[in-house]
C-alpha cells in the first residue's frame, strides 16, 4: 500500500519505521511543496494523510488536486474545515485520535486503519491511551508524581531541576537533547526530574496547562521540588484575568521564584552548520530569544540542531556549558550569603579615556550606585568590608590606587607601585587556566597578541589584574579589550587594525582570576555598558570558541543596565547570558540604583527569578525598573503611528531637496541604529519605507503581516534608491527588521515601471547597460561579529593622516551585505557603487530621548559616506540631512543645522552647564565626551564653524572657573578636552583666533605640566603627545587593507 503524507509533522523516523514494518510504502512532502507532487504520484498513491507544518497558519489549500487519491485523512481542525477529508467525519476523527494519542502502537493502528479500509482487514482497536503529560523516565518508565520518581530513579542528589519537554518530542523518541543535559548534570551531582506536556489545556483530553503540568512534576504543598527549570515550551498558558500569555507564564514563575531557563536549539541547522554559522537564529530570532525574553527566561545556550528537521542532535561540549552554569545558579540558592564570593566590574570607556572615564556608565551614577549596593550587601548578611562612605571616596580609591588599566597617563609600573594591583598572575599558572580554552580561539589570541602573558599589562613576566576587595566583593574596572600599553595610538589599537580581534590574555585573566583563585560565585556587570558582550563570536546560539562564552565561564551574570538602552541589552542577554537588572533612565540626571533596583539585584543573586519588565525613558512615561529587560514585539514594527510620521519625514526630505537642487535625488544613503526601534517603534525604518515607495501590511492587532508596493499613480513621485548603514547591535537584536527592508527593495526592483519614475529599476538597467551584473544589495554594515566603527577609533587614536585614510577605513570596515538570505558576505564594490549615486545622506535623532551631541555615532557615518565619495573622485554635491523626531513629529534640518543647534542646546546652554558641574567628576568627564563628538563631527563634516570652536575653547578651556572646576573634579578630562582644539588646529580643523590659539597653547602647557608632576616617574607613557600611526606603518593593519585598497582602484578605472 502506498501512503502520501503532507506536512513535515508527520515524517519521524518513528513514522517510516512503523509504516515500513507494516508493509507500507511511504512518500512524505512538506506541505509548502505542493509543487513536488507530480500527476503520477497522485496516481499511484492509495492514501494520503494530510497535516500542516510547524509554523503554518493556513489549511492545506489545494485539497481538490488530491482527489485521485481514494483515501484521505485530514489532520488539524483547519485542514477538517478545509474539507480535504474523503473519510466520514467519524473515520476522520478516528485518524486525528491516532495521530494525537501518538506512540509506536497508535502509529500502527493508524496504518492498520489505512489497510482495513483499502484490503479490508479488520478494523483496528481504538487509539491506546497515552498519557498527555508525565514525567518520565529516558528508560520508558513513566510516573505522576515526582516524589516516587525521585525514590526509585533519582534518589541521592542534594539538588534538583525539572526539565519540561513537548510531548511530541518523548513521543518521537526525540531526546537527545535531553540525555546529553541529564547525564552532564547527574555528572554534577544533580538530580534531574524529566516531563513532557502538550502545552495545550484540553479538560476533555485530560490535557494539563503549562501550570498544572509544572505544579503536579516539580512542587509539593505548593513549594518546588526543583531548585531550577528547564522549560523547552514556547508557549503553555493562555490569555486570561486580563493578563496576555507572556504576563500570564511570568507570574507563574514568580510565583515559584525559581530561575527559568530556556537554552535553544535549531528546528532548521545541523550541527555542522550551526558551527559554521556567524549568527545562527537570525531568521528566527523571535522565536528563540523575543518569546522566552519576554516570559523572563534565561540563559540561551545552544543545545542542539536538527537531523532532518524533526530529530535533534546534542552538542555534548554545550550540554555540559549549560550543565555548569545551572551548577553556579544552584550554588547562589544553596549557600548562605556569608560565604557568597562576588566580582562587580565597572565599566572602562577606553577609547574615551581610561583614566578620565572610570566606571562611566549611562545614565547611571555609577560609583555612588556601587557603595549602595555593598551596604545593602552588607545587611543581607555578605561579608563585606571597609565600604568607602560614598561613591566618591570609592572612586578617590581607585584613583588614588591607580587601580585599573594603563593609558596615557598610567604606566603598568605606576599601577604595581600605586598599590592597584590585586594580584600578579604567574605566566605558568596562567598557562594552566588558558589551556582549558579551545585550540582555535587560543590561536586566533596568539595570532593577533603573541604568545602568554602577551604585551597587555604585565610586569616582570606576570599579568596584572587590578581592582579592590572588600571582604568576599572584588570591584573592578573591566580590562582594556582591544590595545594595550600606556598609550592611545594606531599601534597599540588593535580593534582597529582588526574589528574581529580577540580580549587580550589580561582580559581573560581578570576574569580566570576572579572565578578560580577568587572563587566567586557570580559575576555583576555594572553600567551600560561593557564590552564582555562585543566580543567576537556568533551573534547569536555561541559555541565555546566564542569569547564571550568563554569569558563569563560558569558564573551567573547579573547586568545592571539602564532601562532605555534595550538593543544592546539584548545583545548582553543573548551573547553573555546576562540576567538584566534595568535601572530608571533620566535625561539630565545620573540616576542613584534605589530600593526596587538594589533589591532585584539581591533577589538575583539569590537565585530567584527576576520579573521580566518593558524598558524605556522618563520620556516614555513611567516604567517599572529592578525588571529583567526585555525587548519590543518586533512583528509590530513599524507601528502605524511611526510609519506615517517616517514616511511624513521622507517627504519633507524630498520636498526640501527639491527646493535646493530642483531635482529629485536618485539616491539617498541612510543609517540606522538599534535604539530607534524601541525609542520611536521604527521611524527610520519608516523613512526608508516612504522613500523607496512601499508600506506594510498589518492585521486588526497591528501585526505586520508583510510589504506593499505604493502604487505610483498614488506616491506621485519616483521611488527612491537607498544605500543604508546598518549598526552591528542593530544587526543582530532585530535580523527580522533587516529582512522586512530586503523584501521591500526587492518589491521595489521587480517593479514594473519605467526607470523615471523608479530608480531602483533605473540604476539597475543602467549596471546591465554597462555590462555589470545587476546587484540589489542596499543594506551594508560592519564584518559579522564586529560591533566597532572604524573612523570612531581612528579619530581616537589619531591614527589617520588625511581624509582619504577615513574614507578607507569608513569603505573597508561598512560595506558588508545583510538582509534576506544575505549573511554579512563583503561586496564592496555594491557599497561603492551606491555611494557614486548618492545625492543625500539622512538620519532620525529622537530629541525626546536624547540630544545631537550626546554621540557623534550618526555624524561619523554621513561624514563617512561624504568623504567617500569624495575620495572616489565624486564631484556632485552630497546634501546631509537630519530628521529631528520630538512630539509634534519630525523636523528634517541640515546636519549643520541640526549639530548648531545641539551646541546651543548643551556645551552653551548655563543650565546644562551648571547641570554638569553639580556632577562633579562624571559632569567633566560627559563635558569631555561631547567635545571629543564636537572633535569628530568636525574632522568628517567640517560642520562647525571657527567662530563656533572659539567660544567652546573660550568657555571649556580658557574660562578660569571651568578650567578649574575641570583640573580639580577630573584632570584627565581637563588634559584631554584641551588636547582634540590642538590636534583640530594642527590638523587644519579649526583657524582659531589669533589669542585664542596663543591662549590655549599656554593653558595646554601647563595642565599638560601639571599632570606630569603627578607621576611618579615609572615606565613610559604616551602622555599628551598626539602620535599619528597610520595604517601603512603597521603591518598586519596594512595587509588587512590591501585588499580593500586595490579593489577601490579597480573600481575607480572601471567607473571612469
Amino acid at each position: 500500500m502506498k501512503i502520501l503524507l503532507i506536512g513535515n509533522d508527520l515524517d519521524t523516523p518513528q513514522m517510516r519505521a512503523v509504516l515500513a514494518a507494516e508493509g507500507c510504502s511511504a512518500q512524505f512532502l512538506p506541505s509548502h511543496g505542493f509543487d513536488q507532487l507530480s500527476k503520477d504520484m497522485l496516481l499511484a498513491a492509495d492514501a494520503a494523510l494530510v497535516a500542516r507544518d510547524h509554523g503554518d497558519h493556513e489549511p492545506f489549500e489545494p485539497g481538490k488536486r488530491l482527489s485521485p487519491i481514494p483515501l484521505i485523512a485530514a489532520i488539524g481542525a483547519e485542514n477538517i474545515a478545509a474539507g480535504i477529508s474523503s473519510l466520514n467525519a467519524e473515520e476522520n476523527a478516528l485518524c486525528n485520535a491516532y495521530i494525537l494519542s501518538g506512540g509506536e502502537e497508535n502509529l500502527r493502528r493508524l496504518a492498520r486503519f489505512f489497510k482495513h479500509k483499502h484490503y479490508g482487514v479488520p478494523v483496528p482497536p481504538p487509539p491506546e491511551a497515552v498519557p498527555f503529560d508525565s514525567i518520565y523516565t529516558l528508560s520508558g518508565a513513566l510516573y505522576q508524581d515526582a516524589v516516587t520518581y525521585i525514590e526509585e530513579c533519582e534518589a541521592g542528589y542534594a539538588a534538583y531541576v525539572g526539565v519540561l519537554s513537548y510531548r511530541t518530542r518523548w513521543q518521537g523518541n526525540d531526546l537527545a537533547v535531553e540525555r546529553a543535559l541529564k547525564a552532564a548534570l547527574n555528572r554534577r551531582g544533580i538530580g534531574v526530574i524529566n516531563a513532557f506536556s502538550t502545552g495545550n489545556p484540553d479538560p476533555g483530553l485530560g490535557c494539563l496547562s503549562m501550570e498544572q503540568a509544572i505544579k503536579q512534576f516539580f512542587t509539593k504543598d505548593e513549594k518546588p521540588l526543583i531548585e531550577l527549570l528547564v522549560n523547552f515550551l514556547f508557549f503553555g498558558t493562555a490569555e486570561g484575568d486580563g493578563e496576555s500569555l507572556f504576563e500570564r507564564a511570568a507570574n507563574l514563575y514568580a510565583r515559584l521564584q525559581i530561575p527559568i531557563l530556556r537554552p535553544v536549539q535549531s528546528n532548521y541547522l545541523t550541527n555542522e552548520q550551526w558551527m559554521s554559522a556567524p549568527a545562527p537564529f537570525r531568521q528566527d530570532a523571535a522565536l528563540n530569544f523575543d518569546i522566552s525574553e519576554l516570559q523572563g527566561m534565561i540563559e540561551p545556550v545552544f543545545l542542539g540542531g536538527s537531523v532532518n528537521r524533526r530529530m535533534h542532535e546534542a552538542v555534548q561540549e554545550r550540554a555540559e556549558k549549560l550543565a555548569g552554569r545551572i551548577a553556579g545558579w544552584i550554588a547562589l540558592r544553596k549557600k548562605a550569603n556569608a560565604d557568597k564570593k562576588l566580582a562587580i566590574f565597572l565599566n572602562n570607556a577606553v577609547c574615551s579615556g581610561v583614566e578620565a572615564t572610570l566606571g562611566k556608565a549611562t545614565g547611571l551614577n555609577a560609583f555612588e550606585s556601587a557603595v549602595c549596593v555593598l551596604k545593602r550587601l552588607a545587611e543581607e548578611g555578605y561579608a563585606v568590608g571597609n565600604i568607602p562612605k560614598d561613591g566618591e571616596a570609592l572612586r578617590a580609591q581607585f584613583l588614588e590606587k591607580k587601580a585599573y588599566s594603563d593609558f596615557r597617563w598610567t604606566s603598568a609600573e605606576d599601577i604595581a607601585a600605586s598599590g592597584g594591583v590585586l594580584y600578579a598572575m604567574p605566566a605558568e599558572e596562567y598557562a594552566r587556566l588558558y589551556a582549558r580554552i579551545p585550540e582555535g580561539a587560543r590561536a586566533r589570541m596568539e595570532e593577533t597578541w603573541g604568545s602568554l602573558p602577551g604585551e597587555a599589562m604585565v610586569l616582570g613576566g606576570k599579568i596584572l589584574i587590578t581592582g579592590m576587595r572588600f571582604g568576599n566583593v572584588l570591584l573592578l574596572i573591566q580590562p582594556k579589550r582591544g590595545c594595550y600599553g600606556a598609550k592611545c595610538t594606531g599601534e597599540v589599537c588593535k580593534i582597529l587594525q582588526d574589528p574581529a580581534c580577540p580580549p587580550t590574555h589580561q582580559y581573560l585573566a581578570t576574569y580566570f582570576y576572579a572565578a578560580d583563585c577568587f572563587g566567586a560565585d557570580a559575576w555583576v556587570h555594572f553600567g551600560t555598558h561593557g564590552s564582555l558582550e562585543f566580543l567576537p563570536g556568533k551573534a547569536n546560539g555561541l559555541g565555546e570558541e566564542c569569547f564571550p562564552d568563554i569569558a563569563v565561564g560558569e558564573k551567573p551574570n547579573l547586568y545592571v543596565y539602564n532601562a532605555a538602552c534595550i538593543g544592546s541589552a539584548m545583545l548582553a542577554k543573548r551573547r553573555s547570558y546576562a540576567v538584566i537588572i534595568d535601572h530608571a533612565s533620566k535625561q539630565e540626571e545620573l540616576h542613584v540604583l534605589d530600593g526596587v533596583e538594589t533589591g532585584a539585584l539581591l533577589r538575583g543573586l539569590s537565585g530567584c527569578f527576576v520579573r521580566p519588565g518593558a524598558g524605556g525613558s522618563e520620556a516614555d512615561g513611567s516604567v517599572e525598573t529592578g525588571r529583567n529587560l526585555y525587548g519590543v514585539e518586533i512583528d509590530r514594527i513599524p507601528t502605524m503611528d511611526a510609519y506615517a510620521r517616517g514616511t511624513d519625514a521622507a517627504e519633507a526630505l524630498i520636498t526640501r531637496y527639491f527646493a535646493e537642487e530642483g531635482r529629485y535625488p536618485e539616491q539617498i544613503a541612510l543609517n540606522m541604529i538599534s535604539l530607534d526601534i524601541p525609542r520611536t517603534k521604527g521611524e527610520q525604518f519608516a523613512l526608508f519605507l516612504g522613500l523607496v515607495g512601499v508600506r506594510p501590511v498589518w492585521n486588526g492587532r497591528g501585526t505586520v503581516l508583510g510589504m506593499e508596493l505604493i502604487p505610483a499613480s498614488e506616491l506621485k513621485r519616483p521611488r527612491m534608491d537607498i544605500t543604508v548603514h546598518i549598526s552591528g547591535v542593530l544587526r543582530d537584536t532585530w535580523p527580522g527588521i533587516l529582512a522586512r527592508m530586503d523584501e521591500a527593495i526587492l518589491l521595489a526592483a521587480a517593479a514594473d515601471e519605467p526607470p523615471h519614475a523608479n530608480y531602483i529599476v533605473k540604476h539597475l538597467h543602467t549596471a546591465s547597460m554597462n555590462g555589470k551584473k545587476p546587484c540589489i544589495a542596499r543594506i551594508f554594515g560592519g564584518a559579522p561579529g564586529t560591533y566597532s566603527n572604524s573612523i570612531g577609533l581612528a579619530l581616537k587614536a589619531s591614527a589617520w593622516q588625511n581624509e582619504n585614510d577615513l574614507a578607507r577605513y569608513f569603505m573597508d570596515s561598512s560595506s558588508y551585505v545583510y538582509g534576506k538570505d544575505k549573511h554579512g558576505e563583503k561586496n564592496l564594490s555594491a557599497f561603492l557603487e551606491g555611494i557614486k549615486r548618492t545625492d543625500v545622506t539622512c538620519d532620525i535623532v529622537s530629541l525626546r530621548h536624547t540630544d545631537a551631541l550626546n554621540s557623534s555615532y550618526s555624524a561619523r557615518v554621513q561624514g563617512g559616506y561624504a568623504l567617500a565619495a569624495k575620495s572616489l573622485g565624486m564631484k556632485r554635491r552630497m546634501r546631509n540631512y537630519m530628521g529631528e523626531s520630538t512630539e509634534n513629529g519630525i523636523d528634517v534640518k541640515t546636519l549643520k543645522e541640526h549639530l548648531d543647534d545641539g551646541v546651543g542646546q548643551t556645551l552653551l546652554s548655563e543650565a546644562w552647564k551648571k547641570k554638569r558641574m553639580q556632577q562633579g567628576y562624571d559632569g567633566a568627564a560627559d563635558i569631555m565626551c561631547r567635545m571629543q563628538n564636537v572633535f569628530e563631527m568636525q574632522c568628517v563634516n567640517q560642520t562647525f564653524s571657527s567662530e563656533t570652536l572659539d567660544t567652546l575653547a573660550q568657555q571649556y578651556v580658557l574660562d578660569a572657573q571651568m578650567h578649574d572646576f575641570m583640573r580639580e573634579n577630573n584632570p584627565f578630562a581637563a588634559e584631554e578636552t584641551a588636547r582634540r582644539f590642538l590636534e583640530l588646529e594642527s590638523r587644519g580643523k579649526w583657524q582659531p583666533a589669533p589669542e585664542v590659539l596663543s591662549k590655549l597653547q599656554k593653558v595646554y602647557l601647563k595642565t599638560e605640566a601639571s599632570m606630569e608632576d603627578g607621576l611618579c616617574g615609572r615606565g613610559e607613557i604616551q602622555g599628551g603627545n598626539v602620535e599619528v600611526v597610520p595604517d601603512g606603518t603597521i603591518a598586519q593593519w596594512k595587509k588587512r587593507l590591501q585588499s580593500t585598497d586595490e579593489e577601490i582602484e579597480r573600481w575607480k578605472k572601471q567607473s571612469s
